[in-house]
């Protein structure tokens, strides 16, 4: 604790100033100083940027580090704050985003036969409905124990554009979310769906529902988590800033399931920005890039 910190503590209690200054051991001119001391600009600049600080990272309930901070902080000045500074902010606030657990790769306890990777890690695409990735990750629930969460992302938005939460890691609950997706999105031939060699994804109703839509079938190679990278990081993130944060929500199966259904449309589509989506949600880059079009057809004769 400082001298500020103890100037502080005396000026906000009720205590005699020479009984209080004595028994800290702290300079009473010094306090005195400190009481008569008016706030210089760069100090009331600092104090309004910390300010600004605790409400965009209570906003974020904890989940932004210092970069997406500073953008959510300079998109409300007119000054440029520099991410140094915010990061030596929240040292002295005790602020930092959540721990990061590293995700690690288990073999697959029986044989798979390959089959092809028409992705090959390229997940660069120029609209949405191009490439999707689905992928099925583990909710342990304290009451209910494992449950399962299956998700579909369109990789031009990074948004998940169907989901499916149930107790059994099955080929319906795949079913079930991509159906949930095909009532969000407008699918047309020319679609690449990306998933890994799981049963439940190599299954023959599963494979006759992505024939019915005019869809292609990629699938990653065996024991190579990264040809789904992207889908695999949003589960991280979901784990990370939602699920192993806040176990308290994730009790008992119908707890969960309200919950994830918060995270995925309320946190994660609409609010959550990506660096790699120029600092915007999901759904704002969708209806930016939308705009976009629109403006250019406009303009054509």
């Amino acid at each position: 604790m400082t001298n500020r910190d103890l100037y502080a503590f005396i000026k906000t209690h009720d205590f005699p100033i020479v009984t209080a200054t004595d028994a800290l051991s702290v300079p009473r001119g010094s306090y005195y100083r400190y009481c008569n001391h008016e706030a210089t600009p760069t100090e009331k600049r600092r104090a309004e940027i910390k300010a600004q600080l605790h409400v965009a990272y209570k906003a974020s309930k904890g989940r932004y580090g210092a970069p997406k901070l500073t953008f959510m902080i300079n998109q409300q000045r007119k000054d440029r704050v520099g991410q140094k500074l915010i990061q030596k902010l929240m040292r002295e606030e005790g602020l930092c985003s959540i721990t990061r657990r590293k995700y690690r790769a288990t073999p697959a306890a029986n044989p798979v036969a390959e089959r092809n990777n028409l992705l090959a890690q390229d997940f660069s695409t120029t609209n949405i409905n191009q490439k999707w990735a689905g992928d099925i990750t583990y909710v342990k629930t304290a009451k209910d124990g494992w449950t399962y969460l299956c998700t579909f992302m369109d990789l031009f938005s990074r948004r998940i554009v169907g989901f499916a939460y149930g107790r059994d890691m099955t080929e319906p609950l795949v079913i079930k979310a991509f159906s949930n997706a095909l009532i969000n999105r407008d699918v047309y031939e020319g679609l690449t769906v990306h998933t890994d060699l799981g049963s439940q994804f190599t299954g023959k109703d599963f494979e006759e529902i992505l024939v019915s839509v005019g869809a292609k079938h990629s699938y990653s190679r065996k024991a190579t988590p990264y040809d789904n990278a992207i889908i695999e990081s949003f589960h991280a993130s979901f784990k990370k800033e939602e699920h192993y944060v806040y176990p308290e929500n994730y009790r008992t199966f119908e707890q969960a399931r309200t919950n994830i259904f918060e995270y995925i449309e309320k946190w994660y589509n609409r609010t959550r920005i990506h660096t790699g989506l120029e600092m915007m949600s999901p759904v704002q880059y969708e209806l930016t890039h939308l705009s976009g079009q629109m403006m250019a057809w406009s303009a054509l004769p």
